[in-house]
């Protein structure tokens, strides 16, 4: 019988205003460098918000799903553009 490991590696994000804008900044060690995604001009707490929830949802995404940087990027874009 194959052991699993059930240890998920989190991703990293981080919230950074460049030029009046907010941008997620994703980094996890499945893929090198990082995704960078543009969020807007709003309200900092409801970014923050968006952040955990980002997270929770890219953990369970990739559970059991091999993590590439396309693959993160793509399910990053469809989830701000929601």
């Amino acid at each position: 019988m194959k052991e699993t490991n059930n240890y998920i590696i989190p991703f990293e994000i981080v919230i950074t205003l460049e030029g009046g804008y907010y941008r997620l900044n994703i980094t996890h060690p499945g893929y090198k460098g990082r995704i960078r995604k543009r969020i807007g001009n709003g309200n900092q707490e409801k970014h923050e918000t968006l952040l955990s929830h980002l997270k929770v949802e890219l953990e369970k995404h990739f559970s059991d799903t091999e993590i590439s940087k396309e693959a993160v990027n793509s399910f990053v874009n469809c989830y701000v553009d929601m």
